[in-house]
């Protein structure tokens, strides 16, 4: 009997592998439920940060740095406005220069222009005739000029002068005498002289840089 029940007890045995194997894919399960949960949560924490970092960043880009950035827009631009108005006002004021330089040179030539002209002042004997064509006669310290010729100031010169009046007609032609202050010597003298050749010469003063011709 005894012999029996020892048999029989070593026959029955309980396996425990299977058990093992379940414990075992249990763990790796959880152990891979841990890890997936841990990597969730992390990568949602990194997303939030993320975010969070991204706001920041966006709210310095649309308030400072965006205000900072439009004052310098408007300063450059002001900057520029003011380069092409002092430009501007640079031109406006070399144009302006130009037009007072133009200005005194037309003043200066309308002075000369004055000065040049013909001071034609008749101081006609008594009884003249208006109808008298005026001989003009410029007379200086270096010469007697008419129109057509010119005769040295000096006795011969005066001589050849008085001799080409020969060919004048006393009641048509009327000799005006422009006595510059060189001529002074001698011109008086001269007008008498003719006057009394039978002509009603006349004379006038001028300036002695300016001239008849």
């Amino acid at each position: 009997m005894s012999g029996n029940r020892r048999k029989n007890n070593s026959e029955i045995t309980i396996s425990l592998f299977s058990f093992q194997d379940i414990i075992t894919c249990l763990s790796g399960i959880m152990i891979l439920l841990v890890l997936l949960i841990t990597v969730d949560v992390f990568m949602k924490k990194l997303d939030t940060v993320t975010s969070r970092f991204e706001k920041i960043e966006q709210h310095k880009a649309n308030k400072p740095d965006n205000v900072e950035g439009q004052l310098k827009q408007e300063i450059e631009q002001l900057k520029k406005m003011q380069i092409e108005s002092e430009h501007e006002l640079s031109e406006h004021q070399i144009r302006l220069k130009e037009l007072n330089l133009k200005l005194t040179e037309l003043e200066k030539e309308e002075k000369s222009v004055a000065n040049q002209q013909k001071r034609i002042a008749f101081i006609p004997a008594k009884d003249a005739n208006p109808n008298q064509r005026a001989i003009i006669i410029e007379c200086s310290g270096e010469s007697i000029r008419t129109v057509s010729k010119s005769f040295a100031a000096d006795l011969n010169g005066i001589r050849d002068f008085i001799q080409s009046l020969q060919h004048l007609d006393k009641l048509r032609d009327y000799p005006l005498f422009i006595i510059k202050p060189s001529a002074s010597d001698y011109a008086m003298q001269l007008v008498q002289q003719v006057q009394s050749m039978g002509f009603d010469a006349g004379y006038d003063a001028m300036p002695e840089n300016e001239t008849t011709q």
